[in-house]
């Protein structure tokens, strides 16, 4: 797979973050005087989770066919080298 390949494949599409939602408004009007959210207002705010599971981080970008050589080539190739 070279550097072109990679950038042929569809895209998905990338969601609007300059689009207000009612929640964000929410939190503007709360914090316009009293400073920022910390961390954990915001999480439960977003409705975000942090992972427990370190393997939820692992990614699956890559074809398992190929190896990490042909990985390496196609960052050479991405580079221009």
């Amino acid at each position: 797979m070279t550097c072109s390949d990679i950038l042929n494949q569809e895209r998905q599409p990338v969601p609007d973050l300059n689009q207000t939602t009612s929640s964000q408004a929410d939190l503007t009007r709360k914090y316009a005087r009293s400073g920022h959210p910390s961390i954990e207002e915001l999480m439960a705010a977003q409705g975000v989770t942090f992972p427990r599971d370190p393997r939820d981080f692992l990614g699956d970008f890559w074809p398992e066919e190929e190896s990490i050589d042909d990985f390496l080539a196609a960052l050479q190739d991405c580079r221009g080298h």
